[in-house]
């Protein structure tokens, strides 16, 4: 139940309409002490930087389906910031659900809001996610094997675990149990608005990850384990920084991800378009490739369900396709 300030119960006897922009304010407030810091960043960046522009001087009581409409349409169309375009559907999704809590929170506090039917949104355009080739892969490797710096073991780690960037900033050494041959995965860092009264606009933070399942233990073969022994620090200290207090940003990581795909000279495709969830979906194809449990997949990379898994990071490359056509018509004898 929504908790209604004193001040606010007066103007609403003062007047029966109040603007959105008014309770927008209210209903982030509530939020603060719910969520988590950087869901809290987002909230407050997508109701300021979207939602308070359009619907300034808008009462809450004149907000119809229409007018939702077309604020969903608008931003869709050209919602981005620097005018370049419109929105994706899944960021237009998160300020409609955004939009219908800020409205339902002035229903709960006695206002009139009209009933807000269902929006269709477009489908979501499928996007071919690439992943390194075998080829690609050892070129890769090969170029880690040669460098010096102690940044490329996140790189192997990701490579051969499927971890996610923010999990590798976060990891210390203490999460590698060299005997269980298991890795503990239960932070991620990542950058979140700096509310303070700092000059930074952004501060880098280490947090338990978003849901559940993101928790995990992940088994480490014995080639990998070996490998990391050799560049062991104390148990405290991230394992890209030699530090105990700072991991290394995310985004510095991802350069640093560039740098080595220019080593490897990879022809015929944009170094710029290789993020570093690259290496998650190489990993999860490669796990399917050699015929690996999907269950066990799932689990590794912290999924919820299997569903999420198949459809989201499992790519199967040409080479897998023609040999199931073999495969498959070896079995039938055809001709």
């Amino acid at each position: 139940m929504f908790i209604v300030k004193k001040e606010v119960v007066k103007m609403k006897h003062q007047s029966d309409r109040i603007f959105l922009n008014d309770i927008s304010k209210l209903w982030l407030e509530k939020k603060q002490y719910e969520i988590s810091e950087t869901t809290y960043a987002i909230y407050y960046t997508n109701i300021k930087n979207h939602i308070e522009p359009y619907f300034q001087n808008i009462f809450i009581s004149e907000i119809d389906t229409a007018v939702v409409n077309n604020f969903v349409k608008e931003k869709l169309e050209k919602g981005k910031l620097n005018s370049s375009g419109g929105l994706s559907v899944e960021r237009v999704k998160v300020l409609y659900y955004i939009l219908k809590n800020i409205l339902y929170c002035a229903n709960s506090m006695g206002y009139i809001t009209q009933n807000i039917k269902k929006i269709r949104f477009p489908q979501k355009k499928h996007i071919q996610i690439e992943i390194l080739s075998t080829e690609q892969q050892k070129q890769l490797e090969q170029v880690l094997y040669e460098d010096k710096t102690i940044n490329k073991i996140g790189i192997i780690i990701c490579l051969y675990t499927g971890i996610r960037i923010g999990e590798v900033c976060a990891l210390k050494w203490k999460d590698i149990q060299f005997e269980n041959a298991m890795l503990h995965i239960h932070k991620t860092a990542c950058r979140t608005k700096d509310f303070s009264e700092s000059e930074r606009k952004t501060k880098l933070i280490v947090k338990e990850p978003k849901t559940k399942h993101s928790v995990r233990y992940i088994s480490l073969g014995s080639a990998l384990l070996e490998y990391l022994k050799k560049y062991k620090q104390e148990d405290d200290y991230f394992i890209l920084t030699k530090s105990s207090i700072n991991p290394l940003d995310p985004r510095t990581y991802q350069n640093q991800f560039y740098s080595y795909l220019k080593k490897c000279n990879i022809k015929k495709c944009n170094i710029k378009k290789m993020k570093f969830h690259i290496l998650r979906h190489t990993f999860a194809t490669r796990w399917i490739e050699n015929n690996c449990d999907i269950k066990s997949l799932s689990e590794i990379l912290g999924h919820s369900n299997i569903t999420i898994t198949m459809n989201t990071y499992v790519h199967p490359t040409m080479e897998l396709k023609r040999e199931g056509m073999k495969k498959l018509e070896q079995s039938q004898k055809f001709l």
